[in-house]
């Protein structure tokens, strides 16, 4: 019967609740002892699969599910999530072997975030397209700020800009960008922002330092900001947004 990664380790709980106590080592040396049964059977029986007896497949399968039960065993008594273990480790192969993502593996990304700097050795477009393939890219030509907020640009207070397009990400064309006033008709030039970098994440990881980089006294005070401003425009906690670290600011008149 089909089941979770999630559901195996509970079931596993409830079988060996009488061994929760046991030393680590315990566990530690019943997956060596698994794994060396596996190394076995595959230098006596498996050099060559496509050779290997229907019997010698079973007992390998039965050897493999041995070290899954030894690993799980392990991993509840150290109160780790496997699942959340196979997605940290599942990212660093993607990266490694360039597999390409979708906009639904994007949403999912669970490692936090991701950080491009302007100064890098590394070209940033080149490592974003590494990152994230096959999700568009919106390109900020310029920014814009709302008047409320250009008092904490010029005090310092605001460190970042918050930036958000459904299903897309946001970069920066260059690190010195013009910038202008939002509400304006016509638009109101302010001066130029430089940019040392960016940030993308999940909306939902969003955290207090963040707030306080955007000029906010609390995450919460900054999340709900940022959802009455833009969830009418298709913002979620999956959404991906990118938040532009400043590095300075220069009105027109310099």
């Amino acid at each position: 019967m089909p089941r979770t990664i999630q559901e195996m380790q509970t079931e596993l709980q409830k079988l060996l609740k009488k061994r929760e106590n046991e030393h680590p080592f315990v566990h530690l040396a019943a997956f060596m002892e698994e794994t060396a049964e596996l190394s076995q059977d595959l230098s006596q029986h498996l050099a060559d699969k496509y050779h290997a007896t229907p019997e010698e497949k079973t007992q390998t399968e039965e050897r493999i599910g041995d070290v899954l039960v030894s690993v799980a065993a392990l991993a509840n008594y150290l109160g780790m999530d496997l699942e959340s273990a196979y997605e940290k480790s599942i990212r660093k192969v993607r990266a490694r072997h360039h597999t390409e993502w979708t906009l639904k593996d994007a949403l999912a990304y669970q490692a936090g975030e991701k950080h491009f700097v302007f100064d890098s050795p590394t070209n940033w477009l080149e490592q974003l397209k590494l990152e994230f393939q096959n999700i568009p890219v919106h390109i900020d030509n310029d920014l814009r700020i709302s008047e409320k907020f250009l008092p904490w640009l010029q005090e310092g207070k605001k460190k970042t800009l918050f930036r958000f397009e459904k299903n897309a990400i946001c970069v920066p064309s260059a690190p010195e960008l013009v910038l202008y006033e939002s509400s304006a008709e016509p638009l109101l030039t302010l001066g130029t922002i430089a940019l040392t970098g960016f940030i993308i994440k999940p909306f939902r990881e969003l955290h207090d330092e963040d707030a306080r980089a955007q000029g906010y006294n609390s995450k919460i005070e900054f999340i709900t900001a940022m959802k009455n401003l833009y969830e009418p425009r298709g913002l979620t906690d999956d959404s991906l947004i990118s938040l532009y670290h400043i590095q300075g600011f220069k009105t027109m008149n310099g």
